[in-house]
């Protein structure tokens, strides 16, 4: 049986270079808190629009609805797998119906209620 080796708590100390990027980072998030809580960080902010990356581009949306005038007997989701399959792109059939909705077409003709 060999002897266990002794550790000395000098070997156990991360590097100086880690320290000081702990310290960095805390401080970093220390100051960002710090800015929020005073005064000015409590200030009114001009309202930014929001920005959504997954709407729908609006030729697309025309193409939509001129498909759904040239198709009436379709349902949307028989409009989305004829889009899929005709245009080359991927659109959900709740996307149809929604876009179809927002411009009072009306689905009784394909037997949406």
């Amino acid at each position: 049986i060999r002897p266990r080796k002794k550790v000395s708590n000098e070997n156990m100390q991360p590097p100086e270079n880690q320290i000081l990027s702990i310290f960095r980072q805390l401080f970093k998030e220390f100051s960002s808190w710090i800015e929020f809580f005073t005064p000015t960080g409590f200030a009114d902010r001009k309202p930014t629009p929001r920005k959504f990356w997954n709407k729908i581009p609006k030729q697309i949306r025309v193409q939509m609805v001129d498909i759904a005038l040239e198709y009436p007997e379709k349902s949307p989701r028989e409009l989305a797998w004829f889009i899929t399959d005709n245009e080359g792109y991927f659109i959900s059939e709740s996307s149809i119906y929604r876009i179809l909705t927002r411009v009072d077409w009306t689905m009784h003709s394909a037997g949406c209620s």
